[in-house]
């Protein structure tokens, strides 16, 4: 990969960048759905972020300013590949998927409070198949609250939307991921969940 030529600014990259290569790229594998496709995404990423260090202000801010410049890099990838006609809005969807049939070896979805619970049922495949599954704009949330650790005015600043609209797409997002998990028609799935053996 490139880095910045001057002398200051590549000690910069690596200083400040260079130690978030690791969250780049996971973040990058829940947005995409391939190996490949994810470390191209995250390396235009830290490309995007070496060129644009010079103007960064807030030193203290590298994560959610990095997941912006991911953002960004990931939804000019969508948009070439299917077009600004075919983009599907997010008010166009259901507030959930079709109702599918619980796996008796789960839970059922009222009888979960915690979404810690789920985990000890699930693998990481799934859940991030699960995820992979979610329109866009959900999994960016899901992405920056649940999994990043961001509060909302924060992740609202990357997404560059209301502080309102994350809450409801982060709403929206947990209910058709537990959707997802919860059932036995998950994405790729041709079996029952069930608690995983030690």
């Amino acid at each position: 990969m490139a880095v910045p030529e001057s002398q200051d600014t590549c000690a910069d990259f690596y200083r400040l960048v260079w130690p978030h290569r690791a969250m780049v790229l996971r973040s990058a594998m829940l947005l995409s759905h391939n190996m490949a496709e994810a470390e191209d995404i995250a390396q235009e990423t830290l490309f995007k972020a070496s060129r644009a260090l010079p103007a960064l202000q807030d030193q203290s801010g590298i994560q959610p300013w990095l997941l912006t410049i991911l953002r960004h890099t990931w939804t000019d990838r969508w948009r070439r590949r299917v077009g600004e006609g075919q983009v599907i809005s997010l008010e166009a969807l259901a507030a959930e998927p079709a109702g599918r049939a619980v796996s008796p070896a789960m839970p059922a979805p009222d009888e979960i409070e915690h979404p810690e619970e789920l985990l000890e049922y699930l693998s990481d495949a799934q859940l991030i198949e699960a995820l992979r599954a979610l329109p866009d704009e959900m999994r960016w949330a899901i992405l920056l609250v649940d999994i990043g650790g961001y509060d909302y005015e924060t992740s609202a600043g990357i997404l560059d939307i209301p502080v309102g609209t994350i809450r409801s797409r982060l709403s929206r997002g947990r209910a058709m991921l537990r959707n997802l998990l919860l059932t036995d028609q998950a994405p790729g799935s041709h079996r029952h969940l069930q608690k995983p053996t030690v």
